[in-house]
């Protein structure tokens, strides 16, 4: 009976959003638009009046218009009155987002020619037929949009560059009305748990028409007969049937804070897109006591939650702070406290952020190794700090907005001391545990090297307590430094002047600067094979955000050390990535394989560019515009080759979520679960069972095909009939039996 109440109720929840989704002419500001609109439209220069730039006639193509014209004569005045409402209402709603205008010319081409019933599959009509909508209604309502760009044309000239549309000021706060009304539909989270997926088509929502709109694979796939094992289903169903809670504390105390310190954390870049929104819709659901997410998979095997808005379990600081698990029906073993207490206190210090290493062996007898020492002894030492931020956190601001996640540092701090410090295994604040270095983890198992396997703690070793856990990202970062420091003083021959100055200037930065943070996304897209204009503008990125934007041009001086140092500790990496990308390359169409294991379809999605651009004509407030536009789709080879690595180690993390997610949904040892690509989350009391289950699925991933898993996709390739597939690089000596006792993880 219950189950039939709660499903009921999530049907009407469902109706709810799909029509708080269309458009609604009664609305006061589209109500006194459309009159103008509707009245317009049919007339000779309304609707489908050729746009010509007066300076240059004839860059305009005539697009059909008879037949248009006739179309739109055909309909009724209920129907005209619809268009101008639902052309009206695309304009204004998406004025929030300021789109440039040439997105703007493609949403109204597409409800023109939808509605006029003119199929076309020539993507250039919608810009043009867009074009004459915007051109038509800034026409009719002079005052209502304005247009912006950094790019200053010629007097005479229309505009080349890209150009946004934003709200006229007088209308400005009649819009955000608007807006706001239209964004209160009710999210997608779901009061009751989703159908379980049977197959691609069959699971997820309750009403039908959001489960077209919603199936399992995301997109439209390459093979229309592809196939998800019942792997992949059981580890998606898993996951659909975790209940979530909004966390009530948390939500609470952010509403108590002063508005001097919300503006604080905003301003230093926390969370400020959607801020309010997510606090007004954890309001609505706060009273929910499960509340759950359909699941959804890419082209790879990810997974993604489908609620509708930024407050989700794979979301920003904010959100992961304001949402917690339901408590579980299965009883919490008491034994595990004293594990559980171990793991949420290193939540605690992962929330904080970086703490000091003390890379000294631990004694005979220790419990911890260093790392995990020094972050409980951080515990101990600020607990007094701790729970006068629980009581007070407005009071105690400046300890806990220091910290690198302060959203989910606070909502720790609130958890521990209300029921941490006593019975933390009854604890459902969620604990993360993410893979050390994903990228190079799975580059170590897929060569069998043992010098990168020592680098990623995937050896036996890594587990000890008298051994320091290696930081791959925190070491590059120190010989990068070193790197720089031996370049400035004894500069090579071949550095040009202004690179020895920018040498120069780095080897003076203080040595806080060369933080893991700062070398992580270079170093990761660098085993992507990421070229160096792109390694460089990550590492200015980078220095502008620690130095607060102070800082010559750097990145290419960066690049050229990021790649000796790499190539000193990683040698191995160059081999399969360049293999990788030969496989990937000279292609006519994008590459699929089945993920191992898991036999996930996997395929190239992203490989493909547009055909051509061509410029367009269009008027926003009678002032000509003209606009180089995007059309057309094309395979690009040389897309699909660089993009093939990151992908096809992408699905094998994909692989190993599904494996350990899977495992631990057959075992029924863990209800509440949690991942986001390379990372998981649990409770603290069932920490120690999903990294066993993580290690256990890495293992399973590497060992159990007949042959490794680089001979397998080549062989794959070649009985698809890709010609020039070369063999993959000589395997080394690691043993893969070492993954399930190693530490893989950090938390």
């Amino acid at each position: 009976m219950k189950d039939e109440r709660r499903s009921k109720e999530q049907r009407e929840r469902e109706s709810a959003y799909l029509a708080a989704l269309e458009v609604r002419p009664d609305d006061p500001l589209l109500r006194s638009l459309i009159p103008a609109v509707a009245g317009a439209l049919p007339l000779p220069d309304g609707l489908v009046r050729s746009v010509e730039h007066r300076e240059q006639p004839g860059t305009q193509s005539r697009s059909r218009p008879k037949a248009l014209r006739e179309a739109l004569t055909r309909k009724t005045p209920d129907e005209v009155n619809t268009l101008a409402a639902n052309l009206l209402h695309t304009l204004l709603i998406h004025l929030h987002e300021t789109p440039t205008v040439a997105t703007m010319w493609q949403h109204l081409g597409r409800i023109v020619l939808d509605t006029l019933e003119y199929p076309s599959s020539d993507d250039r009509l919608f810009y043009v037929i867009g074009a004459r909508a915007l051109a038509f209604l800034t026409r009719v309502h002079p005052d209502l949009v304005t247009s912006y760009s950094g790019w200053q044309a010629k007097q005479g000239k229309p505009r080349r560059d890209v150009m946004h549309l934003t709200v006229a000021r007088k209308y400005k706060q009649r819009v955000r009305e608007m807006t706001r009304r239209y964004l209160r539909a009710p999210s997608l989270w779901c009061v009751a748990p989703p159908l379980d997926w049977q197959n691609e088509k069959d699971g997820g929502f309750h009403l039908a028409a959001l489960r077209q709109e919603y199936p399992l694979l995301k997109g439209k796939h390459l093979a229309s007969d592809a196939r998800v094992s019942a792997d992949t289903l059981s580890a998606v169903n898993a996951l659909q049937r975790t209940a979530w809670q909004i966390n009530r504390a948390l939500l609470d105390a952010v509403s108590r804070l002063p508005d001097k310190v919300l503006r604080r954390i905003v301003a230093n870049g926390a969370d400020s897109k959607d801020f309010r929104r997510r606090l007004n819709i954890a309001q609505e659901l706060r009273d929910i006591q499960a509340l759950y997410n359909v699941i959804q998979l890419d082209y790879r095997g990810r997974f993604y939650p489908m609620v509708g808005t930024s407050l989700k379990v794979q979301g920003d600081d904010l959100a992961l702070a304001l949402l917690r698990f339901a408590p579980s029906d299965a009883p919490v073993n008491p034994k595990l406290r004293q594990r559980a207490e171990v793991a949420l206190k290193l939540a605690a210090t992962d929330h904080y952020g970086p703490l000091p290493r003390d890379l000294r062996p631990q004694p005979h007898g220790a419990q911890f190794n260093s790392l995990v020492a020094t972050r409980l002894a951080w515990v101990r030492q600020h607990e007094a700090q701790i729970l006068a931020t629980a009581a007070e956190p407005a009071a105690n601001a400046e300890f806990w907005m220091r910290a690198k996640k302060p959203w989910q540092f606070l909502a720790w701090c609130i958890e521990w001391a209300e029921q941490g410090r006593e019975c933390a295994e009854q604890s459902t604040l969620p604990v993360r545990a993410d893979c050390t270095t994903s990228v190079y983890q799975h580059l170590a198992c897929l060569l069998r090297s043992r010098g990168l396997a020592e680098w990623t703690n995937l050896t036996r070793a890594s587990s000890r307590v008298d051994h320091s856990p290696a930081d791959f990202y925190a070491e590059v970062a120190k010989r990068l430094r070193e790197w720089l420091t031996q370049e400035s003083e004894q500069p090579s021959e071949h550095w040009e002047a202004q690179e020895r100055e920018v040498l120069k200037y780095l080897a003076a930065v203080p040595a806080r600067v060369f933080t893991r943070d700062l070398i992580k996304s270079p170093a990761m897209t660098w085993a992507y094979g990421a070229g160096d204009r792109t390694l460089g503008k990550r590492f200015q990125e980078g220095f502008r955000k620690v130095l607060d934007g102070r800082t010559p041009w750097v990145g290419p001086v960066l690049v050229q050390g990021l790649e000796a140092v790499l190539k000193k500790v990683v040698p191995e990496v160059p081999d399969v990535r360049d293999w990788l990308k030969t496989v990937a390359s000279d292609r006519k169409k994008p590459i699929e394989w089945s993920v191992p294991v898991i036999g996930f379809p996997a395929w190239m999605r992203r490989s493909y560019t547009h055909k051509k651009k061509d410029q367009l004509t269009g008027e926003i407030n009678g002032e000509p515009v003209r606009l180089n536009v995007r059309l057309g789709r094309q395979f690009s080879s040389s897309k699909h080759a660089r993009s093939f690595m990151p992908n096809y180690i992408h699905s094998l993390d994909a692989a190993v979520v599904t494996l350990a997610i899977g495992q631990l949904a057959t075992d029924d040892e863990v209800r509440q679960l949690g991942a986001t690509h390379d990372a998981f989350t649990t409770t603290a009391a069932h920490m120690d069972r999903l990294q066993t289950a993580v290690r256990e699925a890495m293992q399973r991933l590497y060992t159990t095909g007949p042959t490794p898993v680089l001979q397998d996709l080549t062989a794959q390739l070649n009985a698809a009939g890709l010609p020039d597939v070369s063999a993959p690089p000589r395997l080394g000596t690691f043993d893969l039996e070492e993954l399930s006792g190693s530490l893989m993880l950090h938390s």
